[in-house]
């Protein structure tokens, strides 16, 4: 499965320009890995490489917890609802991704 979110950049971050690959634990310890772009210093897109995650609950956790990594330039965001652990998952998988930034 390989999903993933982009916005237009805007002003200049504090990440290195590049693409870095992380890892998080999800629901029930099932991996998630995912790619981060980073270009004028900030989070551009994130792109799932795989998850180990029941697809229902990983689906709802994705679009929005991206959206709102991508959004305000971290990967402290709120969970999901009824996805926590995917959640979870996901926004571990970018942290790892992005202390390579």
């Amino acid at each position: 499965m390989s999903m993933s979110i982009h916005f237009p950049l805007s002003r200049r971050g504090r990440y290195k320009d590049g693409t870095y690959h992380g890892f998080g634990a999800g629901f029930r310890g099932g991996t998630t890995t995912v790619t981060v772009e980073v270009s004028g210093g900030k989070i551009t897109a994130i792109q799932v490489d795989s998850s180990e995650d029941a697809p229902s609950f990983f689906n709802a956790a994705y679009t929005m917890v991206s959206n709102e990594i991508i959004s305000n330039q971290t990967a402290e965001v709120d969970a999901v609802s009824g996805a926590t652990y995917s959640s979870r998952g996901i926004m571990d998988a970018v942290s790892n991704a992005l202390a390579q930034a």
